[in-house]
């Protein structure tokens, strides 16, 4: 009896099965992480058993591996294609990566992500505070709980080390790119208003009335070490092919909420610091933060003394971030500060109205 060959079917379940066990693996969430596409993360198939599955959609979002499936996908598909043409004398042409730029634009993703970054925005030129809140409670339930999309170290990392998406995932590209136009011309925009965990942190900061800062001497070393460990990360990660190094960021365990592990209980703890220390891992720890703070050097607008004022110390009294060694100088070193976060709570509190969004450039008084 002739064995009869398998179906599209049978070749399609187990393509599938081959990328589930082998890609669900500790490279799954170290090439993912939720990070590529934020529509793989949230995807919701509305699938019948009788439909076919389509890549780039279906298959990846059961695989929870993107960037490999994809990878995969196109070198068996290329493979079968250089066969075809040597051992049949068939021709096949090569097949063109496919941007799904109608499903993306389709979903509501793009619009939130835009609508989060713009109202950050607006709120830098507008510096309410309960305006503000809003934003980082949106962002908090969003990009953190819903989509678990945000900038994380496995994004510095994998930048550094040229693993780039292909265009198709365009969330991705989304993401990054509002993320730096932001820094570049607002300062650290996104960790003062947009970062979900950071946004977390202040809150518990907030609905806590008993606060422990570290005295100045030692929250800056503290604020330079965290520089120190990004570059000892990024070394080991790029160098030492060692990407594992960055799974002790907090921001995926706290977003799903899964705390039983190691992990989980360093993530508890900075948690709980942070109720009494403000923004106690986006200060001294995260890595993310730090390549922000570094980028931030080149933006254009900042706040600024550009008014008449009354040396009242209103504004370093009110700075959450105490980055000034003199309060009276507090904006003046805000100004090119890189560890200013631009909340806006000293314009806020300035009763002369003197502190306003400006260029970096020019005299600072």
């Amino acid at each position: 009896e002739t064995v009869g060959c398998p179906s599209s079917e049978g070749y399609m379940f187990m393509y599938v099965i081959f990328c589930f066990f082998f890609f669900k693996q500790k490279t799954a969430y170290e090439i993912k992480e939720c990070d590529w596409s934020s529509d793989v993360c949230s995807s919701d198939l509305d699938k019948q058993i009788s439909d076919l599955f389509e890549h780039g959609g279906d298959l990846d979002a059961i695989t929870q591996a993107t960037i490999s499936a994809s990878a995969i996908y196109r070198s068996v598909k290329n493979s079968a294609r250089l066969v075809a043409q040597e051992r049949l004398g068939i021709n096949l042409p090569l097949e063109e990566t496919k941007v799904e730029w109608r499903k993306f634009f389709a979903s509501s993703s793009p619009y939130a992500v835009v609508l989060i970054f713009g109202l950050a925005i607006i709120n830098f030129y507008v510096p309410i505070k309960a305006f503000r809140y809003s934003i980082m409670a949106l962002s908090i339930s969003y990009l953190g709980f819903y989509q678990q999309n945000y900038y994380s170290v496995f994004n510095l990392i994998n930048i550094l080390a040229f693993r780039i998406p292909v265009f198709t995932h365009l969330s991705w590209y989304l993401l990054m790119g509002l993320v730096v136009a932001v820094t570049v011309g607002f300062g650290r925009l996104y960790c003062g208003r947009i970062c979900p965990f950071g946004a977390l942190s202040e809150f518990l900061y907030i609905i806590n009335p008993y606060h422990l800062p570290l005295s100045p001497r030692y929250d800056k070393i503290m604020r330079e070490f965290k520089y120190y460990l990004t570059g000892g990360v990024v070394l080991i990660a790029v160098g030492a092919s060692r990407l594992e190094i960055a799974n002790f960021e907090p921001f995926k365990v706290t977003f799903t909420l899964k705390f039983f592990s190691f992990v989980g209980g360093l993530t508890s703890l900075i948690l709980l610091i942070s109720l009494v220390n403000y923004r106690f891992w986006c200060k001294y720890f995260c890595p993310a933060g730090a390549s922000l703070a570094l980028l931030s050097a080149l933006s254009l607008g900042r706040y600024k003394i550009v008014g008449d004022c009354g040396e009242c110390l209103s504004c370093g009294n009110e700075c959450f971030s105490k980055i000034a060694e003199d309060k009276s100088k507090s904006l003046a070193a805000a100004a090119d500060n890189t560890e200013c976060i631009t909340c806006g709570r000293c314009v806020e509190a300035c009763p002369d109205k003197a502190i306003k969004p400006a260029l970096k450039i020019g005299k600072v008084r």
